[in-house]
């Protein structure tokens, strides 16, 4: 498909007099598009919106479409379930996008109703493994002649005696 700015300058380079073969060669375009366009003349491309291609989800839409008039508190998960049963082998998401076209909507003004998820129980926090507080792995520095510059005496590092070797 040749954009509008390229028809114009592939008819009037024809306007000019060069061949159909010429303008090929210096627009790079095909001697057949070039000549197709030529015949046309000035008819601008009509680009449309496509129509839209049949999904896997397209022959149970019926089918979700009652079910969700009668039962509109219907979750996406358990109409999957059922169109799975029904034969249905494409993905979660796909319905769900659709049911959120399809759902009624609630009237202004309306509450919505939410779950509230209950409270978790907080683990323990392990990110902090290897802190001063943390038991014998402390000191593990200290002892291998690391700590306070390398294995120089305790005073440098606010102590009293030098580490034993």
């Amino acid at each position: 498909m040749v954009r509008l700015a390229e028809l114009i300058v592939i008819l009037e380079l024809h306007q000019q007099g060069m061949t159909v073969s010429a303008i090929a060669r210096r627009t790079g375009l095909h001697r057949s598009t070039v000549a197709k366009y030529v015949a046309r003349g000035i008819e601008p491309p009509a680009y449309g919106p496509r129509s839209p291609r049949p999904t896997k989800l397209t022959p149970f839409e019926r089918y979700l479409r009652e079910r969700i008039a009668a039962v509109p508190e219907l979750t996406g998960s358990r109409l999957h379930r059922e169109v799975r049963e029904l034969g249905y082998a494409g993905g979660y998401t796909v319905l769900k996008d659709f049911l959120r076209q399809v759902r009624p909507r609630p009237a202004a003004g309306t509450p919505v109703p939410r779950r509230i998820p209950a409270p978790r129980s907080r683990a323990p926090d392990r990110s902090r493994r290897g802190s001063a507080s943390s038991g014998p792995s402390s000191d593990r520095g200290r002892r291998a002649g690391r700590a306070c510059g390398g294995g120089r005496e305790r005073e440098s590092c606010g102590g009293g005696e030098p580490l034993p070797r």
